[in-house]
Formats: C-alpha cells, sequence, structure tokens
C-alpha cells in the first residue's frame, strides 16, 4: 500500500495512523495483516496466524506507516514532516525579517516548501555560465537566499539567465565590498552554482533575485565583463579520503551541530533537518552556511579539496560560536549590485 504525503503532513495524525494500524493488527483484521507483510521487510513471509501471535509493537506499526509513505524509517519519516512544517529556515527568518517585499518573503516560503534535493544534483555545470559578484556573503549548495540586486551588469546578467531552462547563474564571492567593476583577480575562486528560483526587478529600478545553491564551482576566468560577467568554470572535485576518519568527524560534527540546534527556538525543526541529512559534506555545507563566519572564512572552507578538511573547518567554526556569548546575527541581507 503506497501512499503520498499531504502538502502539509501533520506528525500527529501520522502517529495516529500507526496506532490505528496496531489495533486493527490486534483485531487480525485481514487487510491489517496485508499491508504489514507489505510494508515491513521482518514480516513478509508471516501467515496471518504468525502475525496474530508476534509481538507486533506501536514501533512496528510506525515503521509500517513510514514505508507505506516511502521512508526507511519513522525517524526519518518525523524529520521530514518536522522540516516541512517550517515556512522556511530560522535563519532566514531572523535575517530578512521585515527587510523583504511580501512577494519576495512568499516566493522563499514556496520554494522551501520544493525543494529537492535529487532534483539539484541532477542540474548540469556548463563550461560557462553567466556570473554574480556577490559583495557580502557565500552562497553554499543547498542553501536558499535572496539577493537584492541593483549594480546593472548584474540586472543584465539575470534578464540573459532567466531566458534559459534551466536557469543557472555561477555565484562568486567579492574580496572587496567596495568593487564596483570586479575582474577575475577581485573574486574569490571557490564558488557556486546556483539556479535561479525567482526574479523580481521592481519599476524604481532594481531588483530581487531567490537563488538556491546547487554545487560548489572553481572559477577558471572571465571570458566577458561586458555587458555583464560571463565565467569560464567547473565542478569543484571533493577528496571523499578516508572513510573512518569521515565517519569520525561527521559524528563529531553532528554531536555539536546537535548542541547548537538545540539553543534555536525553533530547534526542533533544527535538529530534524540535522538528522534528515545522511551526507557528510551536506551537512558541513549547512553547518557553516547558517554560522556567523566572514566571507573569507567561508571562501576558505569552499577552497578545501578534501571533505576531512572541510569538515574539521566546520568543527572548529562551531566550536568557536558555541563559546561565544553574544547574541544576534548580521542583521543584512546579502546582496549582489
Amino acid at each position: 500500500m503506497k501512499r503520498e504525503l499531504p502538502n502539509r503532513p501533520n506528525l500527529e495524525h501520522l502517529k495516529s495512523q500507526a496506532k490505528e494500524l496496531l489495533e486493527a493488527s490486534r483485531r487480525r483484521e485481514v487487510s491489517a495483516f496485508h499491508r504489514i507483510r507489505e510494508a515491513v521487510p521482518g514480516f513478509a513471509q508471516a501467515s496471518d496466524d504468525e502475525l496474530a501471535r508476534s509481538q507486533f509493537a506501536l514501533h512496528d506499526a510506525q515503521s509500517a506507516i513510514a514505508r507505506e509513505y516511502g521512508f526507511p524509517s519513522f525517524a526519518k519519516l518525523r524529520a521530514h514532516v518536522l522540516v516541512a512544517a517550517q515556512p522556511y529556515p530560522a535563519e532566514l527568518v531572523a535575517r530578512f525579517a521585515g527587510k523583504l517585499t511580501p512577494d519576495v518573503e512568499a516566493a522563499l516560503r514556496d520554494v522551501w516548501t520544493k525543494r529537492d534535493v535529487e532534483a539539484l544534483d541532477a542540474l548540469p555545470t556548463p563550461a560557462e555560465l553567466p556570473a554574480l559578484a556577490v559583495r557580502n556573503a557565500v552562497v553554499s549548495p543547498g542553501a536558499l537566499v535572496p539577493l537584492a540586486i541593483g549594480r546593472p551588469a548584474s540586472l543584465l546578467s539575470l534578464e540573459a539567465v532567466v531566458k534559459s531552462e534551466p536557469a543557472l547563474v555561477a555565484l562568486f564571492s567579492q574580496r572587496n565590498e567596495s568593487d564596483e567593476h570586479p575582474t577575475a583577480e577581485d573574486l574569490y575562486a571557490a564558488g557556486c552554482v546556483a539556479v535561479v528560483r525567482r526574479f523580481q526587478p521592481f519599476e524604481q529600478g532594481g531588483a530581487w533575485v531567490v537563488l538556491e545553491g546547487v554545487r560548489w564551482i572553481t572559477l577558471l576566468g572571465l571570458v566577458a565583463t561586458e555587458p555583464f560577467l560571463v565565467a569560464r568554470i567547473e565542478a569543484t572535485e571533493l577528496d571523499e579520503g578516508d572513510a573512518a576518519e569521515v565517519e569520525s568527524l561527521d559524528a563529531e560534527l553532528r554531536a555539536l551541530a546537535r548542541k547548537g540546534a538545540s539553543k534555536l527556538p525553533e530547534k526542533d525543526a533544527a535538529l530534524a533537518m540535522i538528522e534528515q541529512i545522511e551526507d557528510a559534506g551536506r551537512l558541513s555545507d549547512l553547518v557553516v552556511a547558517n554560522l556567523h563566519c566572514s566571507v573569507a572564512e567561508k571562501a576558505a572552507y569552499a577552497s578545501e579539496l578534501t571533505l576531512a578538511a572541510r569538515l574539521r573547518t566546520s568543527i572548529r567554526f562551531v566550536e568557536r560560536e558555541l563559546s561565544l556569548v553574544t547574541e544576534g546575527g548580521d542583521g543584512g541581507a546579502a546582496r549582489s549590485r
């Protein structure tokens, strides 16, 4: 019995479904036994009599419900629901609250609820892409970011990008925020391919754009600077290194990330997101993206070519942030103009 989750799944409703399945099995309903055999591998070969005599418990019923919805465990289903229940990340809420137009805020919420990691992974990395020079941020893979656009060249770049499908743009952070016409030497070489999810020009000039990071890239050079930047790029190859070392560092980072997440107002959703991300590199990117590090520090992190080095850097950053007593963030939107 395969099911699809509604757009706004309710965790308590899913728990109730598990209890109902458990009660139906105790009533020896044939339909319940059929669902259990179909969903739970451990009971796949059990007869009705064997199921009736089994110690089928609530956690087994929850596992069955999770598998019916396509999740390997109820813990994974729970993590998905908690993350989906949050319109968009708390970090975005805090950083951009009151600073975005209603249309842009609605776009953020809409994109967040529809994000698809597998679809992002399938997007290509062209050899050349229109580029944006970002003044005060490093955009990471998987990050959802609104940028304020004012520079004419950046506007022209985005106007060209949104005519393509997929609408991909290369993002590189500026070394000096005050540079109005950055060259390749003025940009950090470690950047990110992003897909344009929303582009909203304003009648009075400028625009907002909502970007979703795809993957790390390396700047090989600029093939054009007029009328906008066009970058020659390649996907960054990350050395996975020693599996045992990575596993140990991943466990250390997860423990620190949970500690930090537990201090957030939306701690349940933050903790669920950590549990949902199985890939060590993705977790590391997420952690660094949400820390109060300088652009130079985040660019240095992105330039690391081994997974172990990135994990060690993430751990160092988290330890530093946890040691601080200060509160609040940087309070301003990233911008490219």
